[in-house]
């Protein structure tokens, strides 16, 4: 099984299945092999792993093919889309990765990123992508807002406000995303006005 041989941690030794597994993914031919597998060996969790090893390939098409579960196929392909991602020590982009992904998926965001976006015969600097995963263990160790769920309203309290329907989701998204710039934004009676402010404004949009 293919997510077993991917725990592989030694490239030599991954290589002597390599025929093998081009019988059923092909497509590796087309791929940077040998960073690919030095990638995937040092990776820490299988979905870094399939990642890696899938790098520059169309990795959600391969993994459908091949039948992996849909939360495998997301993971993956969302893993394969770090090269987009500029990753840094910063907390606001750092929390809104961590609402738009979760905290495991970031994590391993952050461990991919800097394999990534190395360089051929750079030294990889694990020292910064260190002090990235801190500063997530920092924000999440203080409970710092970065969800929804963590803000000091909720929907019930839209509805009473005036909202109805999907503007509720929409309106407390819109809220986080404030919150995320500005954490003291998170109160009560601070969200309370935001949100009747919004609503009056839309209103005279229509």
């Amino acid at each position: 099984e293919l997510v077993q041989i991917v725990h592989c941690s030694d490239a030599e030794h991954f290589k002597r299945y390599l025929p093998v597994i081009e019988t059923f993914i092909p497509e590796l031919a087309n791929a940077d092999i040998d960073k690919n597998i030095a990638v995937m060996c040092s990776a820490k969790d299988h979905y870094e792993k399939l990642a890696a090893l899938l790098d520059g390939l169309e990795a959600e098409n391969i993994m459908k093919r091949l039948r992996f579960d849909n939360i495998s196929v997301k993971t993956v392909k969302e893993l394969s889309e770090v090269h987009e991602l500029s990753i840094e020590d910063d907390k606001i982009s750092l929390k809104h990765l961590l609402n738009n992904y979760g905290v495991a998926q970031t994590r391993r965001m952050i461990d991919l990123c800097a394999h990534f976006n190395a360089k051929d015969g750079e030294t990889i600097n694990f020292d910064e992508s260190q002090k990235i995963l801190d500063t997530v263990l920092e924000i999440e160790n203080n409970h710092e807002p970065y969800q929804i769920k963590d803000l000091e309203i909720n929907g019930n309290d839209l509805i009473n406000l005036g909202y109805s329907g999907a503007s509720i989701g929409a309106e407390l998204e819109h809220l986080n995303k404030q919150v995320i710039e500005c954490s003291k934004l998170n109160n009560r009676e601070t969200l309370l006005k935001l949100a009747e402010e919004d609503l009056a404004n839309e209103l005279e949009r229509e």
